[in-house]
This record gives C-alpha cells, structure tokens and sequence, in this order.
C-alpha cells in the first residue's frame, strides 16, 4: 500500500482479505494492531503476552474473515476486540 494512499474501509478491507490479497492483510493489521496490542496488555499486564496476543489474534481474525464469518463489516472493529478478549482468555 502506498503512503499516500487513502486507507481502506472496512467493507474494502474484508474484501479484500476475503480474496487473500495480503495487502489487506497488512493493512488490517496497520490499522487494528495498536488498539489490539493495548487491549491484549490491558487484560495480561506483560508486554511478551500481548505481542503473542496480537499475533494469534490477527491470524484467527484473517482466517475467519476468509471463511466468511463476519456478517458486517461495519461491526469489524468489535469482531477483532471480540477475538482479542478471547485469545488473552486462552493465553
């Protein structure tokens, strides 16, 4: 993705990772990673823990939105939170 690029939307971005485009991918990650990270270290209190939180949780967030399980992409963002809870219950 280009710097000076628009950032995509939400919609754009579900789709496009719903067509593995690993641009998307990345730019997802870009754009959910902070918030993902803090949610994760406000649940663990270990800078190591959330780091694995945030890995596992935008690999299960990629490989649920390929096999289409988001019913809106308008609800993306607490999708992802969703997911991060439940990984740092795991971990």
């Amino acid at each position: 993705m280009h710097p000076s690029a628009e950032p995509l939307s939400n919609h754009e971005l579900v789709a496009r990772i719903r067509q593995c485009e690993t641009e998307a991918e990345a730019a997802l990650y870009e754009k959910f990673s902070a918030k993902v990270y803090f949610t994760a270290l406000s649940e663990t209190h270990s800078r190591e823990d959330a780091e694995d939180i945030r890995a596992e949780t935008f690999l299960r967030v990629i490989q649920a939105l390929r096999a289409d399980k988001l019913r809106s992409a308008e609800s993306l963002p607490s999708f992802i939170v969703g997911f991060t809870l439940n990984v740092a219950r795991e971990h």
